[in-house]
């Protein structure tokens, strides 16, 4: 009897342990301080709104307090930026279709793959601009990611970034690091 117990208390321990993904949380404080900059960056043709007023964090239900801080330090940044447009920060728990609709921008951490294809797709037929977590989840179809190593590098979808060139100051265009992604 407590054989079993202990084996199913290890299972269970090891399912939560395996679906949850360790976030780098330097990572993500650079990233709420650096992509709200990068929007600022958008230059918008007449066809496109003239603002970002709302913005999803696309998570997995497992990661809702990374999301939760991610939404904090976000917030903080686009508020030191420019207090009269603050953009609502949404939090959108496994790619809900209801919260991405009300969204012009998508910050995506980590989710299954399934997930991660649905919401890069549903942001390239809208238009929306993607930041992911992982420059290894550009291969979904996302735009930009960042990451840390001996430098803060920037990089781009190749296969995306010719979409949004129109879209962004070419100052930008500068400061990327471009990945193919096939």
């Amino acid at each position: 009897m407590i054989g079993r117990a202990a084996a199913i208390l290890f299972l269970s321990a090891a399912g939560t342990f395996l679906s949850a993904i360790e976030y780098d949380m330097l990572r993500l404080k650079a990233q709420s301080r650096i992509f709200p900059k990068i929007l600022q960056m958008r230059t918008y043709r007449a066809e496109v709104r003239p603002s970002f007023d709302a913005v999803s964090i696309l998570y997995s239900r497992n990661d809702r307090e990374v999301a939760l801080q991610f939404r904090d330090w976000l917030e903080e940044t686009f508020e030191s930026m420019d207090k009269r447009k603050t953009p609502q920060v949404l939090l959108c728990a496994d790619a809900d279709i209801s919260c991405m609709e009300t969204a012009n921008t998508f910050m995506v951490l980590w989710m299954d793959t399934a997930r991660l294809y649905f919401a890069a797709d549903f942001a390239l037929r809208r238009h929306i601009p993607t930041f992911c977590y992982d420059p290894g989840q550009l291969k979904y179809g996302f735009l930009f990611s960042l990451s840390i190593e001996k430098n803060v590098n920037i990089y781009a979808n190749k296969d995306v970034i010719g979409l949004f060139y129109r879209d962004f100051d070419p100052a930008l265009f500068r400061l990327l690091k471009v990945v193919e992604t096939n």
